[in-house]
C-alpha cells in the first residue's frame, strides 16, 4: 500500500510498528507457562533488571536501574529514592501476581526476635 501524502505515509508505517510491537509482545506472553500464574511470586532484584531491559519500560525505571547497577541505591528503595516513582511499580504492587519488597519484609518480622537458648 502506497500513500502520496508523506503525513499519512508516517503515520501508516508508525501504525503497522506499534501492531508489529504488540503481536511480539503477545507471542512472548504466550511463551510463559502456566504455572508461573499459580502462585504469588517475589518480586526480586533480578526481576526488576529484566523489566529495565524491556523496550516499553519507563525511562525512570530505566534510569533507577543504572543506578542500581552502580551501586548507588538498591531495587528495594526505588519508592524513597525514584522521582518520580516508574509506573511499573504501582503494576507490580497492584498485581495479584506479584510480591512487593515491602510486603516481603513485613513477613519476616511478623513474629518477634527470640534469642535462642541452648
Amino acid at each position: 500500500m502506497s500513500y502520496t501524502d508523506p503525513a499519512v505515509a508516517d503515520a501508516a508505517r508508525r501504525l503497522n510498528d506499534s501492531i508489529d510491537r504488540l503481536i511480539g509482545a503477545r507471542l512472548q506472553f504466550e511463551r510463559i507457562p502456566i504455572d508461573f500464574y499459580e502462585e504469588p511470586r517475589m518480586v526480586t532484584d533480578g526481576l526488576m533488571f529484566s523489566l529495565a531491559e524491556l523496550s516499553i519500560s519507563s525511562p525512570e525505571l530505566k534510569a533507577y536501574a543504572e543506578r542500581v547497577r552502580i551501586g548507588e541505591c538498591a531495587w528495594s528503595d526505588i519508592e524513597n529514592r525514584s522521582m518520580p516513582v516508574p509506573r511499573e511499580v504501582g503494576e507490580l504492587k497492584a498485581s495479584p501476581i506479584f510480591i512487593w519488597y515491602s510486603a516481603a519484609m513485613q513477613t519476616d518480622h511478623d513474629q518477634p526476635y527470640r534469642i535462642p537458648w541452648e
